[in-house]
């Protein structure tokens, strides 16, 4: 199977309509990114290839460079070495923007019939799965959104590590949604391994451990859950001194106010002492 220079040329101009209309839902100018859209999906090959083989070359057409760079690293550590060329996809991108789009505007089945529309194009991709799971949330159809973001679980040729930990997030914000706060946490510190520095998930645990300490009446001094990979997270361990310390401060307030004083003192010298050396070397360069 093969791809006419014409299909090609359709697709590249198509993709830059689809740019167009992202930002346009990025703005949240929804009938410029409609009207872009459905002229886009309009013209859609009946028989769509995601990727095909050409002259000894793999030409995948891909989203980003997030995908390029996952599906090159499985390709190395399988031994495979075969050159792949990247060019860019304008149709599936166009339905799964009208599925975001129906999304924000929580017409949630006419989401689902365009992502669907999405994966019988590109059946492995990751986000047009998330944003399907997003629709059966709109409808209240939880088990159908878990069974979604259970089925992104393990790295390969188009899930990424980051795939993985997104598809986490999105199931403990669903279980957060729906009162089990523990199992809530317990997801979010499983997303932390494949995406140890995600400000969202961290953000996320502090918030569900301030909550409950705060129905309990004391300050949060340990995790509550398996949490030994946060010990040396640099985001973490920020937010617990901020918030340690401003509690102390509530705690003395007399003993902090003399350290912000004598912090200031020491401002005011130091910034007195930068005035006068700066004086000093403009006088030696008149002098000189």
């Amino acid at each position: 199977m093969f791809i006419t220079n014409k299909e090609a040329n359709s697709e590249a101009r198509d993709c830059q309509l689809v740019d167009l209309a992202a930002k346009a839902i990025y703005v949240d100018n929804f009938l410029k990114a409609e009207s872009l859209l459905l002229k886009v999906i309009q013209n859609t090959p009946t028989n769509y290839i995601y990727q095909y083989e050409e002259a000894n070359q793999l030409v995948i057409k891909f989203w980003n460079q997030q995908e390029f760079n996952q599906y090159y690293s499985w390709q190395k550590k399988q031994g495979i070495d075969q050159q792949i060329v990247w060019i860019k996809s304008a149709y599936p991108r166009a339905f799964y923007f009208l599925g975001i789009l129906n999304n924000k505007t929580q017409e949630y089945t006419k989401a689902l019939e365009f992502i669907e529309e999405g994966l019988s194009l590109e059946p492995t991709n990751t986000k047009l799965l998330l944003e399907k799971a997003k629709a059966f949330k709109g409808l209240k159809e939880y088990q159908q959104a878990l069974k979604i973001y259970e089925s992104i679980n393990q790295l390969g040729p188009y899930i990424s590590k980051y795939d993985i930990a997104k598809a986490l997030q999105e199931k403990a914000s669903l279980h957060l949604e729906l009162g089990d706060v523990d199992r809530a946490e317990e997801i979010y510190h499983q997303s932390l391994n494949w995406d140890t520095y995600n400000d969202l998930a961290i953000h996320k645990i502090k918030d569900i451990q301030e909550s409950r300490e705060s129905h309990l009446g004391n300050y949060p001094l340990t995790l509550t859950t398996k949490s030994s990979h946060l010990d040396n997270n640099p985001i973490y361990q920020s937010l617990l001194e901020r918030d340690y310390l401003k509690q102390a401060k509530k705690l003395e307030p007399r003993e902090f106010a003399q350290i912000d004083k004598m912090k200031n003192k020491i401002y005011f010298l130091v910034l007195i002492s930068g005035c006068l050396l700066i004086m000093t070397l403009v006088l030696s360069l008149i002098s000189s």
